[in-house]
């Protein structure tokens, strides 16, 4: 394994970047493009105490387990998150907003072959570290859930639910799954008194839908029967949310359609 110190030169550079800002949406082939240009290239981990054994600015090949003791990111409700960078100048402008420092000096970081620092970085999570994030305070900024963390680090190119939600499903290939167990009274009951209080809906249809790129699995999709005419989708989609949202089954998640 080669780690380096601190080096401005050093980092993954423009594939990486490029593989990370193309990860935020979230799509499976997406993921798939992340995890290659990981194999390929460096991330930077900040180091809150000196690396024994390491020169800084020297290439050093470290035989064994390599023992760091990293930064982590703090957030307003409490939970940590582990920090990776594509860059110096990236690390640098975070550690210098956060006051990090390696011991006693100025701040230090080590060079790891991308996939290598991912698992490193999913080593760290338990109660108090809840996912990792990549370029934090960029446009290339990537967060990652301790589960996804978990699922990558075997080498399984996952969607990224909380990013590709924000992408509208309207190019990709969604398949209709079997229907599966039958919906609880209670969500069935949500949605019936949705619409009797939107006049703007008329009825309902409940599904269990599957798309390769954006889902990790079957999840149910409701559409939305509504009248002929100009209709707030935005409005009617929260409201009946809202309304279902304590009744959802596992993954806990729905798509909401509407159909004339």
């Amino acid at each position: 394994m080669q780690i380096i110190g601190q080096d401005s030169g050093s980092g993954g550079g423009p594939d990486l970047v490029s593989a990370v800002k193309q990860a935020r949406r979230g799509f499976r082939r997406d993921v798939a493009a992340l995890l290659e240009a990981l194999e390929q290239a460096d991330l930077l981990i900040p180091l809150a105490e000196p690396l024994a054994g390491a020169s800084t600015g020297v290439r050093t090949k470290v035989e064994g387990e390599l023992r760091l003791q990293p930064h982590f990111l703090p957030t307003p409700e409490g939970p940590l998150f582990a920090a990776l960078f594509t860059s110096a100048p990236l690390l640098d402008a975070v550690g210098a907003q956060l006051g990090w420092r390696t011991g006693e000096q100025g701040l230090e970081f080590c060079s790891i072959p991308g996939g290598v620092a991912l698992e490193m970085a999913a080593g760290t999570l338990d109660e108090h570290v809840h996912g990792v994030v990549i370029d934090a305070g960029a446009d290339s900024e990537l967060v990652l859930t301790a589960a996804e963390v978990k699922r990558l680090v075997t080498g399984q190119a996952v969607p990224l639910v909380g990013y590709v939600a924000a992408i509208p499903d309207d190019h990709e290939k969604t398949l209709v799954a079997e229907p599966g167990a039958a919906p609880s009274p209670e969500l069935v009951a949500a949605l019936e008194r949705c619409v009797s209080e939107l006049s703007e809906l008329y009825g309902f249809e409940l599904l269990r839908t599957f798309n390769p790129e954006r889902d990790l699995e079957p999840h149910p999709t409701i559409k939305l029967r509504t009248a002929p005419g100009p209709v707030d989708h935005s409005h009617l989609a929260k409201h009946v949310f809202d309304a279902v949202g304590p009744f959802l089954p596992p993954p806990g998640y729905v798509d909401i359609v509407f159909e004339e």
